[in-house]
């Protein structure tokens, strides 16, 4: 996705694309700047629900919301050796299910389930890297997660909702 050259300067090596395993690539080694072109938007948006110890997890994606791009999803100050539960959707939500807030509408059939490193309260933590495919539409999508987390208030907690738009 590092398709668009832009201006000039004294650069050797520029970054050209990740690899997928996401490592840099690398390309030119003349004088020509390379940009990238990162359309796509990522919001984080609402509110999570309190764990063990009062922490509330917290979900993150940054990188580049487009085809070919590299993204990286985590989930933070969670229940250290909890399960989380990674909902999707197309679309936010604000609906109150077992005592905390549903952040995505309609919930996709696929949820998945990750394993969290860490132990103890507010030590659960997971980072996910990941390249887009490039041939991925442009589409919206909302994510949130769910952590098993026996603490809380009746079992769960969860993160704030994170809305993606691929361009």
């Amino acid at each position: 996705v590092w398709d668009k050259e832009i201006g000039w300067g004294p650069f050797p090596l520029i970054a050209l694309l990740y690899t997928p395993d996401g490592r840099l690539a690398y390309g030119r080694a003349d004088a020509t700047v390379v940009m990238s072109e990162c359309p796509g938007e990522i919001t984080a948006y609402g509110a999570g629900c309190a764990g063990s110890g009062g922490f509330v997890p917290a979900l993150g994606v940054t990188g580049c919301a487009t085809a070919g791009g590299a993204i990286e999803v985590s989930i933070s100050q969670a229940l250290g050796g909890s399960t989380a539960f990674m909902l999707l959707g197309l679309g936010q939500g604000s609906s109150p299910l077992k005592g905390c807030t549903l952040l995505v509408d309609p919930v996709l059939p696929t949820i998945v389930p990750l394993g969290l490193a860490g132990s103890g309260a507010g030590n659960g933590s997971l980072v996910l890297p990941a390249i887009l495919p490039p041939s991925i539409p442009d589409v919206l999508f909302t994510l949130q997660a769910w952590i098993q987390d026996a603490g809380a208030v009746k079992g769960w907690a969860t993160t704030n909702g994170v809305q993606v738009s691929l361009e």
